[in-house]
């Protein structure tokens, strides 16, 4: 597993616990309370947080997810009003490669929820530990 950019902590344990124990991934979701959500929106959500924007790299590091479906996810983050396109670049990069923001929503949805996924993580690695 390599990421290439700037990823955080954060971005790798949600990698993991999609790749590598997917049996945790609808516990995370029954944790974080959040029906409308998928793991990968937390994932694009944590990358744009920690400071990958561009569009491009955040679907890097999105290994297992098809463009189509990527894009998808995007689109309801947008819908949701967690995040947005920033308008201050020009029309070809905005249409090529653009930069992704969070918004209010987003942002307060992000730091709601950071805890949550720090104290499951905290206890996944303890089941992991018990069972190596």
């Amino acid at each position: 597993m390599r990421f290439k950019g700037h990823i955080s902590i954060n971005v790798f344990k949600n990698y993991i616990i999609i790749n590598q124990f997917p049996k945790y991934s609808l516990q995370l979701k029954n944790i974080l309370n959040s029906d409308k959500l998928d793991v990968i929106d937390y994932v694009i959500l944590a990358c744009i947080k920690n400071g990958v924007k561009k569009y491009t790299r955040i679907f890097k590091n999105c290994k297992k997810t098809n463009a189509g479906k990527f894009r998808e996810h995007v689109n309801e983050l947008e819908d949701m009003n967690f995040i947005t396109i920033d308008s201050s670049e020009s029309w070809i990069t905005r249409n090529t490669n653009p930069s992704i923001i969070l918004k209010k929503d987003g942002i307060k949805f992000v730091e709601e929820n950071t805890s949550k996924v720090q104290e499951y993580w905290s206890l996944l690695m303890k089941d992991f530990e018990k069972t190596s």
